[in-house]
């Protein structure tokens, strides 16, 4: 794809430390020698920024935003990358994360572009249903948008998408799909590893999500800790509570994502044992040899419940605690 390392103005839009790493993963597929970053972040934390810098270092322009749902910061944000960006001459490629987003959709509609791309939002792009799958088709008042020259529907730039990056083989939701093999661990190098099995728990953001009281989701880690004799947790990145006070077990505190974090933890361990509750970064960890994987069931009714469908598909079980 040629046409992309000629252009100048390749402008990558994502939302999270995984999108970072598939950003970096294309610009190095695409040879792609010069870009523009925009990165829009929830919590302004040691991890956001970690994954900004180790892209924004090689860009040659880059934006670090705070993702704020109110219409006037969210108006003042686009107008300010408006005006920022501009004075590059289109057109514009455009590379991005959730594409449904009005903070992808707006600027992209404001500067124009030549070419679209998008990429994986964690599994919700192949999970059948869901957030990604709905409004593809425009209703009839959207449909009317286009004569009041507003078209930037989503179900107008879904039609427009040249290519989509995939971390995943399964059926995509965005056209043109091609896999990317964003974690190989094929030349796994471990040095001096000890003999020992780990047990790392995943927490969630169930209760900041709305999905439990946060006694109950502090209840449901006790019990799966007791039950798995978990060694290490991993703490969810948008987690607000602390949920686990066991000084028993160590809590693993790094800039890195959780894939990243077990990537080097298995330089050192001969077998790791990973706990997570519909989390997707179970799996991007499938396939990791000395792994194993552990989904935990918590809610018939969970909005999230058909993951389980998919992580069998992964070959990945799930267990339900008694």
């Amino acid at each position: 794809m040629k046409e992309v390392g000629i252009v100048k103005n390749n402008v990558f839009i994502c939302y999270t430390p995984l999108q970072i790493l598939l950003s970096e993963k294309i610009i190095e597929l695409e040879n792609i020698d010069t870009f523009i970053l925009i990165f829009y972040f929830e919590k302004d934390n040691a991890k956001s920024k970690y994954y900004f810098n180790k892209l924004s270092s090689k860009a040659k322009q880059a934006f670090y935003i705070k993702k704020n749902n109110q219409i006037f910061s969210a108006l003042k944000s686009f107008c300010f990358l408006y005006l920022k960006l501009r004075k590059f001459s289109s057109p514009y490629n455009f590379f991005t994360g959730n594409i449904k987003s009005a903070y992808s959709r707006f600027i992209i509609y404001l500067l124009g572009f030549k070419v679209l791309y998008t990429f994986d939002d964690g599994i919700g792009n192949v999970c059948g249903d869901g957030y990604f799958y709905g409004n593809i088709k425009p209703s009839a008042i959207i449909s009317l948008l286009p004569f009041l020259r507003l078209n930037f529907t989503y179900g107008k730039m879904h039609s427009q998408i040249k290519k989509h990056y995939s971390i995943y083989t399964l059926p995509n939701v965005m056209p043109n799909s091609t896999y990317v093999n964003l974690f190989n661990y094929d030349f796994l190098e471990v040095l001096n590893q000890v003999e020992k099995e780990i047990v790392i728990l995943l927490t969630s953001t169930l209760h900041e999500e709305g999905y439990m009281k946060l006694e109950q989701e502090k209840a449901l880690y006790n019990n799966i800790t007791t039950k798995y004799n978990v060694t290490h947790v991993i703490s969810h990145p948008l987690e607000k509570f602390k949920k686990i006070d066991n000084p028993q077990i160590v809590l693993i505190e790094s800039e890195k994502i959780a894939e990243e974090i077990i990537l080097n933890l298995r330089k050192e361990y001969t077998k790791i044992k990973v706990i997570g509750i519909s989390s997707s970064a179970l799996f991007n960890l499938k396939g990791m040899e000395g792994v194993e994987i552990i989904n935990i069931h918590y809610n018939e009714n969970a909005p999230d419940a058909n993951m389980e469908n998919i992580l069998s598909l992964f070959n990945i079980e799930t267990y339900y605690l008694s």
